[in-house]
């Protein structure tokens, strides 16, 4: 593999050497190989060490983009550019649940880092503090086509918001084998059904990482969701230092690791992660927001950032997790040709059906035979807690819930029951002639009450190919609503926070306090 980044025709797709391996996320000097054609300039650290990469590009109304040099005098409107930025994250270290599979080529070391892609309209001097944050999860085997999330990220950033695209391992910027012949994600789970939830576990716990490092509040006192890191009513002894949340992140990194017994490892440090977390909260405009200790948030005022989740395709199970996982932190979860349980959706472009049916009846399976074989365990002891595969056994059996609710729906009635409880703070847009999604299957999954749905006729899956009136005219029009149903649910959440603070505070004495980890004892 190149040390050095070749230019691309499109810099809006990402080129095979820009990944995490080429990018040398092992190293402490990762990313100083990058071409300069490529136009990316390195924000260092007080020591020298690259903090995150940033460039400015363009994006036409068919999501192509181009680099937009410094000294470029022709350069294009200001309302299509955007400044994108690559910032390293840690990635969670679970490997050895699943059934070891044979590889021709293994990448050596192990890659324990990943990067994500923030987008935001460009600043001249430091970013100002976003109000808002879509985070962008994307489709199954999507792993070198962008082009669509930036183009609706042009169409919904203001000067206020960001887009953070963060991708599910093996997919976009974690996949190092790109090409017609490289193994695509399906294929590992087609070999084992297993391997899908390992990669959802992992994506969730980063997300956990993720979202301590950008929430502005030290704690939430609310009693619905999954914890966050490093909670506490002391801004020097919560996630809002970034040198406590990095320690946090750490040791919840170090035992996953360990679990996995994957031997000695000194490429992940707290100090590098503490870069990566002050990173995004550079990039984001990140501001600690004070806890009131004597009442709740403000009731119409949703202490910024807002985040919000959006998914296309298999990305909006994921939008959907993180959103069901977080709704206190996420304000709304928006899918895009997306919903209905796991089963029900007809994969004829990538897969035989009866090959995709074979994976979701292998799941189950696959996971008793790893308790079996004792690659997934439990360990640890009443003073330090237990935990499975080194995730924090709480953690696991709620995650576990998520992943049966939103993927599989074997039981309809309790994912009825999420979206009930939150109908009014998601949305589902749906292709008329989409093969792959059923609208009927969405229908069908929901509650009695409804969802809002927005239904476009003669739009298929695959929104990258479809031209005409869903490029001209929908695809415009639907990142408004998105805009505008953002916006309304920021609302929402305060007022709801505002009234969950009140019944919280009455009963404080009773709730236990959180470890480094964000665990709570009790």
């Amino acid at each position: 593999m190149a040390n050095e980044v070749q230019p691309s025709v499109d810099p809006g797709m990402i080129h095979p050497d820009e990944r995490d391996y080429g990018l040398r996320l092992n190293s402490d000097d990762w990313g100083t190989g990058l071409n300069s054609n490529l136009g990316w300039r390195v924000t260092p650290t007080p020591t020298g060490a690259t903090k995150y990469l940033t460039r400015t590009i363009s994006v036409d109304e068919k999501g192509k983009t181009s680099l937009v040099r410094r000294d470029d005098h022709d350069s294009p409107d200001q309302g299509n550019c955007l400044t994108e930025a690559i910032v390293r994250f840690p990635a969670a270290p679970i490997y050895q649940i699943h059934r070891e599979q044979q590889y021709t080529y293994t990448i050596e070391p192990r890659i324990y880092y990943q990067t994500m892609r923030l987008l935001r309209r460009p600043w001249s001097d430091d970013p100002r503090r976003a109000k808002r944050i879509y985070l962008f999860h994307h489709g199954l085997n999507e792993i070198d086509r962008l082009g669509f999330y930036y183009q609706l990220a042009n169409l919904i950033l203001d000067e206020d918001s960001v887009c953070i695209i963060r991708a599910l391992p093996a997919h976009l910027m974690r996949s190092p084998f790109p090409g017609e012949y490289a193994e695509k994600p399906l294929d590992r789970y087609l070999a084992d059904a297993g391997d899908l939830l390992r990669q959802f576990l992992r994506f969730m716990l980063e997300t956990q990482w993720f979202l301590s490092a950008v929430v502005s509040l030290p704690d939430y006192r609310v009693v619905s969701g999954m914890n966050l890191l490093a909670s506490g009513k002391e801004r020097s002894k919560s996630r809002q230092d970034p040198g406590v949340l990095a320690n946090a992140i750490y040791n919840a990194w170090q035992s996953a690791y360990s679990a996995n017994a994957l031997g000695p490892c000194d490429f992940v440090k707290a100090d590098h992660i503490r870069t990566s977390v002050e990173a995004l909260r550079d990039l984001t405009g990140w501001e600690p927001t004070a806890n009131n200790q004597d009442g709740p948030p403000p009731k119409n005022d949703l202490p910024p950032p807002a985040l919000h989740s959006i998914g296309y395709s298999m990305g909006g199970y994921l939008a959907q997790s993180v959103f069901f996982s977080w709704p206190f932190v996420v304000a709304s979860c928006t899918t895009i040709g997306s919903g209905g349980p796991l089963r029900e959706v007809a994969l004829t472009e990538f897969a035989h059906p009866e090959e995709w049916q074979s994976v979701m009846y292998a799941l189950r399976f696959e996971i008793e035979n790893a308790m079996l074989l004792n690659r997934l365990v439990r360990s640890g002891n009443d003073d330090w807690g237990y935990f499975i595969a080194g995730i924090n056994e709480d953690y696991y059996a709620f995650l576990d819930r998520i992943f049966n609710d939103v993927f599989l729906q074997d039981f309809r009635g309790a994912y009825r029951q999420r979206v009930s409880e939150y109908a009014h703070r998601l949305l589902f847009v749906l292709g008329g002639m989409d093969p792959v999604i059923s609208t009927r299957s969405v229908i069908e999954s929901s509650p009695p009450g409804g969802i809002n749905m927005i239904q476009i006729a003669n739009l298929s899956h695959f929104l990258w190919r479809d031209q005409g009136e869903w490029r001209r005219f929908w695809l415009p029009r639907v990142a408004a609503v998105v805009g505008a149903f953002s916006h309304r649910t920021e609302e929402i959440l305060a007022e709801s926070l505002n009234e969950n603070w009140d019944l919280l505070k009455e009963s404080e004495p009773d709730v236990p306090p959180e470890d480094d980890n964000g665990v709570s004892p009790g």
